[in-house]
């Protein structure tokens, strides 16, 4: 009984000690919620077909069991230990006049873009970054103007993850926040389009 006791302690213990690093380095909740109302604003409502399937939820452990006692133990502790930390994770700065000023040239730019993504000249590849996937199926004219578009979308996408990193003072936060974006770039997609997932193209 000992023993099972020190070990539940101690799954505990290194379970609120991960929480803490995470809550503290990057709050991925808030970013994530940010991501999406930002997502949204450029690229219009959330379209038809751009949600992903619920997974199932497991069913709670049974009462008494060692599982459930693990549980309230670490709730118990995270609730004491982490409430500054998720307070800090819930306070995400997204609206700097430079983050503006980055949603704007997205958002003006967002008619020009969704024809070609409409038709997959243009898809979304995994990093959330856009790509001109089937140049063939437009003149060479064309082409060069829907790769200047990719270009200019690409540099901005880039310059709004490095903005908001610099606004919340974690310059280093860059790559998690562009990796947060990729997933809400990719599940918001309109219904036609194409995204890279796993390395190969999948039509939404």
């Amino acid at each position: 009984m000992r023993k099972t006791l020190h070990m539940l302690l101690l799954g505990a213990t290194l379970f609120v000690a991960a929480c803490v690093t995470v809550n503290i380095y990057f709050p991925a909740p808030a970013m994530q919620e940010a991501a999406e109302r930002i997502v949204q604003e450029v690229w219009g409502d959330d379209p038809a077909g751009g949600k992903s399937p619920e997974q199932g939820a497991k069913p709670d452990a049974k009462p008494g069991s060692g599982a459930l006692l693990l549980r309230n133990m670490v709730v118990t502790a995270a609730n004491w230990m982490i409430p500054s930390a998720n307070a800090q994770s819930a306070d995400i700065n997204v609206s700097t006049a430079a983050i503006r000023a980055v949603k704007d040239r997205i958002h003006a730019r967002a008619d020009q873009l969704r024809p070609y993504l409409d038709r997959g000249v243009v898809g979304i590849l995994a990093n959330g970054d856009l790509v001109l996937r089937d140049p063939g199926s437009i003149s060479l004219r064309e082409r060069s103007i829907v790769e200047r578009l990719v270009a200019l979308e690409n540099q901005d996408r880039a310059a709004l993850y490095r903005e908001i990193a610099q606004a919340n003072g974690h310059p280093d936060w860059q790559g998690s926040i562009r990796d947060v974006f990729a997933q809400k770039w990719r599940g918001q997609a309109r219904g036609g389009w194409w995204v890279q997932q796993d390395g190969m193209w999948l039509r939404k």
